[in-house]
């Protein structure tokens, strides 16, 4: 009795599924081109004066949701990316350049790894970097192979004590 049961309800199963429309049969909707925005890095906005209000900084996120700040490396100015997912201090190749550092890329490594794989480079230790005043030395960094933006990351900011972002601002104590 039960074994009829069984392959009555197999049998309506698989009436169903012959005779019922599958996926194929279905008008789907029809694809959209796929429009490519960016292939390269994002253009880096110009990065806006960071507000010291005594004891700490006010960095403002720009319209691409990044924090931009222009920072003291060595004495020269250099725009950065804040970055507080990198372990240190990154410098393209261009900015490194510019403040003198000298590039061998015999001595360019592995020092690092992105969302791409393995980032090449070469470490360096850079003499002062500073923030509205707030400076650091002996900061450990490196001079990233083909990047288009520096970044400052946590080789510098870990030694700034307490870093907050609420809604549009970042606070740097």
């Amino acid at each position: 009795m039960m074994l009829r049961l069984y392959a009555i309800v197999i049998a309506v199963g698989l009436a169903a599924g012959l005779l019922l429309p599958g996926p194929s049969s279905q008008k789907l909707p029809e694809a959209r081109p796929v429009r490519t925005i960016s292939v390269a890095a994002p253009a880096q906005p110009a990065a806006s004066a960071p507000i010291a209000n005594g004891p700490w900084t006010t960095l403002q996120r720009q319209d691409n949701g990044h924090f931009f700040a222009r920072a003291q490396v060595n004495g020269q100015s250099v725009d950065f990316l804040i970055d507080t997912g990198a372990t240190a201090v990154a410098l393209t190749e261009s900015d490194a350049r510019r403040l003198g550092i000298v590039l061998d890329p015999a001595n360019y490594r592995v020092v690092g790894s992105g969302a791409s794989g393995a980032v090449y480079g070469q470490f360096v230790t850079l003499d002062s970097v500073s923030l509205e005043g707030k400076r650091v030395e002996q900061v450990s960094g490196a001079v990233l192979k083909g990047s288009e933006v520096s970044l400052l990351g946590q080789s510098f900011l870990s030694r700034m004590g307490h870093i907050e972002i609420s809604g549009d601002r970042m606070i740097i104590r």
